[in-house]
Parts: C-alpha cells; structure tokens; sequence
C-alpha cells in the first residue's frame, strides 16, 4: 500500500487498512468521512504511479520475499531462508533502533534478575545481632506561652 492509494481508490485501500486491523470493511458513509479529510494539496511528494521494483533487483527480491507482509521464505535460497528466519538477516529498518531497544530490555532483565538474588539472599540471611540503640526523644508540647514544656511518657 502506498500514499497514492489513498487518492486512487480510497474504497478499495480503506478495505484493505479495515482487513489488517481486524475490521469490517467501511460502508459508504465512512468513505465519505475519509475522503472529506483528503487535502491533496497537502501532498509534499507525489510518487509516480506505477511502482517499478524491477529496476532494482534487489528492491524486487525483497518485494517477492516480503510478500506485502506474508512472508515468503521460497522465494531464496535455503541459506538465506533460514539467516531470515533466525532473525540473522533482517531489513535496514529493523537496525540500530531495535539492536538498542534489544539491549535495553537485556540490560533491564539482568538489573531484574540481580535485584531478585539480592532480595532472596537477604530473605535467607539470618537476622543481625546488632539492634539499633537509638533511644527515644523527650517529647516536647507548647503550652500557650509558646515554651516548650518537656512531658515523660
């Protein structure tokens, strides 16, 4: 799906958006809603019409392997069917923000895991010996004076 399909057949690209998402397709009234929020002239690229992958070969195998979001691991070679399934070879886009976001996560579960040990450990140590020898305060009350008055409880 491309930006143009939105103003070449917006019935048919509304069907296509409702499918993924899980939706029924829009009845007319919703077509009419969308369209009314179409502002051709907010267009800053306009694309030409007619999609040419084969002018790159390498833009057309991945078009074939992608499969408009099916992915066909049939259309390569054995080797390189598993490097993508494994995860080995990935798309540019799935780079350096998902290699950071993934180290995040690592990093987060290891501060996880450590706090956990460190919980359970001293769970399982045996209470300390020494006991805390902070004695209690006199209180203190203001009488109307504004002097403090010391009171033993």
């Amino acid at each position: 799906m491309h930006d143009r399909d939105f103003f070449v057949d917006l019935p048919g690209t509304l069907s296509v958006v409702a499918a993924h998402l899980g939706l029924p397709p829009p009845d007319p009234g919703v077509t009419a809603d969308a369209r009314a929020h179409l502002d051709p002239s907010l267009r800053h690229h306009v694309a030409p019409a007619v999609d040419s992958p084969n002018d790159n070969p390498l833009v057309a195998l991945a078009a074939r392997v992608w499969n408009l979001g099916s992915v066909d691991l049939d259309a390569v070679s054995g080797a390189v069917a598993e490097a993508i399934r494994w995860g080995w070879l990935r798309p540019p886009i799935d780079g350096e923000l998902l290699a950071r976001s993934r180290a995040q996560a690592v990093e987060l579960r290891d501060r996880i895991r450590q706090r956990r040990r460190q919980e359970i450990a001293a769970r399982k140590a045996p209470p300390s010996k020494a006991t805390s020898q902070v004695q209690p305060a006199p209180v203190s009350v203001v009488d109307g004076s504004g002097q403090p008055e010391d009171v033993d409880e």
